[in-house]
């Protein structure tokens, strides 16, 4: 098969079943598997490695379906990775080490981050405000910056009203007379 430049692509698939994950007696078995891409330009004799990755699955890998299931590995570790980057570098602060205070804190405010970020990829999935917000404010870091000098300046008197505001289909609220 031909990729969008032309090149040839090959898929190679290896794999060997009942390798032990580990050293040693009573070790748990499984099958390894390797997936590598190879691209060729035209007019050239050698293939260039572009991809290669290895799987290790309790999954039964056979000629049959080796492709499918190297598909699925490359696809998990894509959403793992992605998911990593978006909670270290978007706005979540993963990587901040939440070591100060009392017993537990640190594994409190992780456990948080990890809810909050479970609860905004629900609803980035969802129909919505929330998702034609999303899709005005592409990342993470704008969408919530947004939010957050909304919400500093300004009282909405719901979730709704807050959303339609930075959509521009309501108008901003009045601010609150200052104290005198």
């Amino acid at each position: 098969m031909r990729d969008s430049k032309g090149r040839i692509v090959e898929h190679r698939y290896r794999w060997q079943c009942d390798v032990p994950v580990r050293d040693g007696k009573g070790a748990v078995t499984g099958t390894w598997s390797e997936f590598e891409i190879r691209r060729r330009k035209p007019g050239r004799p050698a293939p260039e490695r572009t991809y290669c990755n290895t799987f290790f699955t309790s999954l039964e890998v056979t000629k049959d379906n080796a492709g499918e299931i190297a598909r699925a590995g490359r696809a998990r570790w894509k959403i793992e990775n992605e998911g990593f980057n978006c909670l270290t570098n978007h706005g979540y602060n993963l990587k901040h080490n939440f070591g100060h205070g009392k017993a537990g804190l640190a594994n409190l405010l992780a456990a948080l981050n990890l809810l909050a970020f479970a609860f905004h990829t629900v609803l980035d999935s969802l129909r919505g405000l929330w998702r034609k917000l999303r899709t005005l404010l592409v990342t993470r870091r704008d969408f919530f910056e947004h939010l957050r000098v909304a919400t500093r300046l300004l009282l909405f008197e719901d979730w709704t009203a807050l959303l339609e505001t930075l959509l521009k289909k309501r108008r901003v609220p009045a601010l609150p007379p200052r104290p005198a």
